[in-house]
């Protein structure tokens, strides 16, 4: 969620209306992808409205698919527990141009894995300067830790 200062208004003056719904690419939102990805199509997010509330408030939640690789161990198969991380960023915006904050997990829509247990799972922001470029840049890893269920 953002704030834009330009996409205000007054819900008295236009006949009480405090949200507005905007289709994928008519507003500006931040090029966030999955710096790990491992499908070729790269952005795996889907094109989803945004929702603008009257204060100038900017909600996009976009669902998605996203698949990355973990490096297992499996020394302890069928016994063995991974960590496996998410790692999502903006790829032209500087922290400068972009704070990304850590919400809490949601697993309400989680659908358990015949598989996996998931034991943890946490998340972090760390900053990162690159050689091109003098400002910094923002990403947040999502890291879970599963158990093979046996």
């Amino acid at each position: 969620m953002w704030k834009d200062e330009n996409l205000q208004w007054q819900p008295g003056v236009y006949d009480n209306v405090t949200d507005l719904r905007h289709p994928a690419g008519t507003l500006w939102q931040p090029d966030i992808l999955l710096y790990n990805s491992v499908d070729p199509a790269f952005d795996s997010m889907y094109k989803v409205n945004l929702l603008n509330y009257h204060d100038g408030s900017v909600n996009w939640v976009p669902p998605g698919i996203f698949k990355v690789s973990c490096k297992l161990d499996i020394y302890w198969f069928p016994f063995d527990e991974q960590i496996c991380f998410f790692k999502f960023g903006s790829w032209s915006f500087s922290r400068d141009q972009i704070e990304l904050v850590v919400g809490d997990f949601d697993f309400s829509e989680y659908i358990p894995n015949g598989e996996w247990i998931i034991l943890n799972s946490m998340a972090n922001v760390s900053v990162k300067y690159y050689e091109c470029c003098p400002e910094a840049y923002e990403d947040i890893k999502f890291t879970l830790h599963l158990r093979r269920r046996t």
